[in-house]
């Protein structure tokens, strides 16, 4: 983590891949995860389609990663506006995430007014702004939720955004899925989403260029071809190769035009 600079985000390259081959831009893919994190579903309260994906990414970094650094894996205080209203607040979202009789769904929209009276409760926000831009032209806007668990777990979004890029490999996805072995990678499992169309991220007309039409015919030929190879560190390596050229072709294509 950049601790000098936690407002500029780093785009790892694999991230670019797997965004440009399924026609996705990368800001609009953070801003959905953003909108996504809840801090209803890291108190539990069952499963949300996206939603359980986005928070579990955040929950994991900040117990796998960002705990064990700091020191005596204690978090240091939170200077709370409204110190008895935010404990008030976090326990009545608590007790809404275990009520029996309703969908997780339900729960989440009914704990949004007392997510908006926590986050009022929090008030100084040192480690998430409001915003940020990702480049010259494009803004990521925070919400609510999502600066209320960057201020609960002391973390900056550039390490969420950027621990959530570094878990997408197309490469590793489809090396794993083509050998059936099971992995937990909710980073995986959100992006997942949405190549089945979730969030419609894709734009309502592709045009297909012929960089773009030489990817599409060669995978199939390409799953064929690697099918011999059992080797998961040799598999991942030999797609990484494939969608890299692939890549580079597009982007190539896309700066000559």
């Amino acid at each position: 983590m950049n601790a000098e600079r936690p407002d500029i985000i780093d785009i790892p390259e694999e991230f670019r891949i797997a965004s440009t081959l399924n026609s996705f831009e990368p800001g609009k893919v953070l801003q959905f995860f953003i909108n996504h994190v809840s801090f209803f579903c890291t108190l539990g309260g069952g499963y949300i389609r996206g939603y359980s994906q986005a928070t579990m990414v955040t929950s994991e970094y900040s117990v796998k990663i960002h705990a064990p650094e700091l020191k005596l894996n204690q978090y240091p205080a939170i200077a709370f506006d409204n110190k008895e209203l935010a404990t008030k607040c976090i326990i009545q979202i608590g007790r809404m995430a275990l009520e029996k009789g309703k969908t997780a769904e339900k729960k989440r929209k009914k704990s949004l007014p007392v997510v908006n009276s926590l986050y009022k409760a929090i008030g100084s926000y040192s480690y998430c702004p409001e915003k940020i831009y990702l480049d010259e032209e494009t803004v990521l806007d925070f919400t609510k939720d999502f600066r209320i668990v960057c201020e609960l777990h002391h973390c900056y979004p550039k390490a969420y955004l950027e621990y959530f890029m570094n878990k997408i490999s197309m490469a590793e996805d489809q090396a794993y899925r083509g050998l059936k072995i099971p992995r937990e990678n909710p980073a995986a499992e959100f992006f997942h989403l949405l190549n089945l169309g979730f969030g419609n991220l894709r734009p309502p007309v592709i045009k297909s260029t012929e960089a773009q039409i030489d990817f599409i015919d060669a995978v199939q030929e390409f799953h064929a071809r690697v099918f011999i190879i059992r080797s998961p560190d040799k598999r991942i390596a030999a797609y990484r190769d494939f969608y890299k050229t692939h890549y580079l072709n597009i982007i190539k294509e896309k700066h000559q035009s």
